[in-house]
């Protein structure tokens, strides 16, 4: 190996290790919030029990109070009071909700919302944001859990089952042990891209609903995350959040690798077979 091709095996196995979790780090839910409404958990399930919480602020040198609405479609889900201080005051609303499946679009409303004095003198001052922009989500069944019988794999290599299908278990368990913990690290990832792409596809689609029609914004929702991306180069919405676009395209790729078990082998394979040159070529 040439002295050049050694720097360059070392920096494509950082970056193999290191990107993704760059990529899921900027699409995890935590942070500072994007939307105006955020989920105590999100991916959400039919039947999960999810609160979801709404800032407020006020910013006048009175007090404010009132109380604010959120809504589903349409519909009222839940009311809160709030009593907020002068010069910077503060509050987040908290409205608990029982996830239900097909698609949601929650908004934000305040309601009877009055300025007053120390001295109980009302205030008429006109409220700067009475709504917020419409968050929409789409809720599906959870996932099957595996029966009691799928799990039970010899030597506690439970991931192995996924592999069982193709290849035998007595195979697996038995000539090549360290293949457990291998697939047991396969499915950790491919569950994280799963998430990471259901984030990064949701940013975009909220983002791009803000200058979208709604009809328009359920058909880029629904196309999937390769079509997504796709409507997103068509239509130029590259051009307003390039970052999020390169992030699904890696992630997409990423997710290819770890949910499909020859894919992610192969190339398990090949990058052991580059290492291994590469330890030989150093040394010999």
């Amino acid at each position: 190996m040439t002295p050049l091709k050694r720097p360059l095996l070392v920096l494509a196995l950082l970056a193999a290790v290191l990107v993704p979790g760059v990529l899921f780090a900027e699409a995890g839910n935590a942070g500072v919030p994007v939307e105006p409404l955020w989920f105590s958990k999100d991916p959400f399930f039919v039947g999960d029990d999810v609160v979801i919480y709404a800032p407020l602020y006020n910013s006048s040198p009175y007090r404010f109070r009132g109380n604010v609405s959120l809504y589903d479609n349409g519909k009222i889900i839940g009311v809160e009071d709030f009593l907020l201080s002068p010069d910077g005051g503060s509050a987040i609303a908290a409205f608990p909700w029982k996830a239900t499946g097909g698609e949601h679009a929650f908004s934000l409303a305040v309601i009877d919302g009055t300025f007053f004095t120390d001295n109980k003198n009302f205030i008429d001052l006109p409220i700067s944001g009475k709504t917020a922009t419409e968050i929409r989500r789409f809720v599906e069944n959870k996932p099957a859990a595996p029966s009691n019988g799928e799990s039970s794999v010899e030597n506690g290599a439970e991931p192995i089952k996924y592999l069982s299908m193709d290849i035998p278990k007595a195979i697996i368990s038995d000539a090549v042990p360290i293949l457990g913990g291998i697939e047991r690290f396969r499915i950790d990832q491919a569950e994280r891209a799963i998430r990471g792409v259901d984030a990064i596809q949701s940013t975009i689609v909220s983002g791009y609903t803000a200058t979208s029609t709604p009809s328009t914004a359920t058909s880029t929702e629904a196309v999937g995350p390769w079509g997504t991306f796709g409507e997103g180069l068509a239509d130029g919405d590259f051009l307003r959040t390039p970052w999020e676009y390169v992030k699904l395209f890696f992630v997409l790729i990423y997710e290819f690798f770890t949910t499909n078990v020859y894919a992610f082998y192969i190339l398990l394979c090949f990058v052991a077979y580059k290492v291994v040159r590469g330890i030989f070529a150093l040394f010999f």
